[in-house]
């Protein structure tokens, strides 16, 4: 099959992609731009996340080039700039000028851009698999020897470096273990919530995924608000707080009453505001860890992600998430066709993934079924198959009784991946927006699936 392999190669040659889109070429330079910024410091963890692209995902060869460079010049030990990289032999004034002349980047953009860029350069490596087969094929190479076309495709097309990029090479557990035994070494307790008896059972606020289900009025914005508010007030973590359907002034108000024992609807009237000095400083303090955001149509799960990673840039540690509520977030375009039921089991797998990489405590509130209003149990997470195999802790919130004054509210926790399911009690004063833990006690297995029989 002689000249076989070279034929499919100009074929190849002469049938080059071009670029998956129009926005190629500046994102690559955003990512050039951003790694000039911070490559020669080595304390920056973006510069050894960019540092660890292959070259290859550079689709424009200046770009590329100019890529490969940098990083020949950082592993050498040299300063990296215009001049040592022209000592270098790159000679692209034009492009030197926009790499090392940008304002500073935005961490959790470029983070974006790079992993667009790596994406769009697996697209573009499965596109030249197939168009090495089908070109090859309908050329009528090798016809008399098909035997030997086979042969030659597939030297053609398992090229290793390809194939590590769309399925990276897996380390041996002889390689693995050493990681592990470094998260085992590290503090494995979580942030505490303030609620004694919840911290408990599920060891303090862990990256993970806390899923929250409850009825209609039974507090479940209350709860996580003054979960929210303990966690800023007693330890040093952020806490992001994404308000889908009440009001940052509400949710402060809420706040107001708890820390003041003042009447919610007293405090909303202004009648209140001169009593209000003390716990507008308890708040203040509160406050220095906390940030609501009045979430709308913007803020899908991608966009929740990117401010996250910020967030945790700004800080140097991974913030807690908290959710308020699931079913009226949007699930963005990629889920406009889909069934509700759908859309939201993907978003709950999406926000896992946040919690996985970003190492956040993501806490999701959860409107109930309707049928499921007086029972505590795993059917009882509206519009979800997901949420009993993605979430870490799944809870529902079940009113007990309920008077002029108070509630008695339990916290049912049903799903706790690293330690037993258990019931808290509480009272609930929504006057005063607050909840206090009353008792605790274990729930079996089969109880909480709904089968209290046994």
């Amino acid at each position: 099959m002689t000249g076989g392999k070279e034929a499919i190669d100009r074929m190849i040659e002469h049938a080059d992609e071009a670029p998956v889109a129009d926005d190629q070429r500046d994102l690559e330079l955003k990512v050039l731009q951003s790694l000039a910024a911070v490559i020669n410091s080595d304390t920056v963890d973006l510069k050894y996340e960019l540092l660890a692209l292959d070259p290859s995902v550079f689709y424009y060869s200046s770009h590329r080039n100019a890529f490969k460079v940098m990083k020949e010049l950082d592993t050498a030990g040299d300063h990296v700039d215009r001049l040592t990289m022209q000592d270098r032999g790159f000679d692209d004034a034009e492009l030197l000028e926009s790499v090392f002349n940008a304002a500073a980047p935005d961490i959790g953009q470029v983070r974006t851009y790079r992993d667009i860029i790596f994406d769009r350069a697996q697209q573009q490596d499965l596109l030249k698999i197939g168009t090495r087969f089908t070109t090859a094929v309908k050329a009528g190479i090798g016809k008399d020897d098909r035997p030997g076309l086979v042969a030659e495709l597939q030297k053609a097309v398992f090229d290793y470096g390809m194939s590590t990029r769309v399925m990276p090479e897996q380390r041996t557990e002889a390689e693995a273990i050493d990681d592990t035994v470094a998260e085992l070494s590290e503090d494995a307790a979580g942030y505490t919530t303030g609620f004694a008896r919840l911290d408990k059972t599920i060891g303090g606020l862990k990256p993970g995924l806390f899923i929250i289900a409850g009825p209609p009025s039974a507090g479940k914005t209350t709860y996580v608000k003054q979960l929210a508010d303990q966690v800023a007030e007693k330890t040093d973590a952020s806490v992001l707080f994404f308000a889908y359907e009440q009001s940052a002034y509400d949710l402060r108000v809420k706040s107001l009453a708890r820390l003041s024992g003042i009447d919610n609807e007293k405090i909303k009237s202004g009648k209140a505001v001169k009593d209000l000095d003390d716990a507008v400083r308890q708040y203040k303090a509160i406050g220095r860890n906390m940030k609501i955001i009045e979430a709308d149509q913007r803020h899908t799960v991608d966009a929740i992600r990117l401010i996250v990673q910020q967030e945790r840039h700004r800080t140097g540690k991974p913030p807690i998430v908290i959710i308020d509520y699931l079913q009226i977030m949007p699930s963005g375009p990629a889920g406009q066709d889909q069934d509700r039921r759908v859309q939201i089991d993907t978003m709950i797998s999406e926000f896992r993934r946040v919690a996985r990489d970003t190492k956040a405590s993501v806490v999701l509130v959860s409107n109930m079924a309707r049928a499921e209003y007086k029972d505590a149990k795993m059917t009882a997470f509206k519009e979800s198959g997901g949420i009993e195999y993605s979430a870490d802790v799944a809870a529902v919130m079940k009113v007990d009784s309920d008077t002029a004054r108070d509630r008695t509210v339990s916290l049912v926790i049903l799903k706790n991946r690293n330690g037993r399911r258990r019931k808290v009690d509480m009272t609930y004063q929504p006057a005063i927006d607050t909840f206090r833990e009353t008792g605790d006690a274990e729930i079996s297995y089969l109880e909480s699936l709904g089968d209290d029989k046994t």
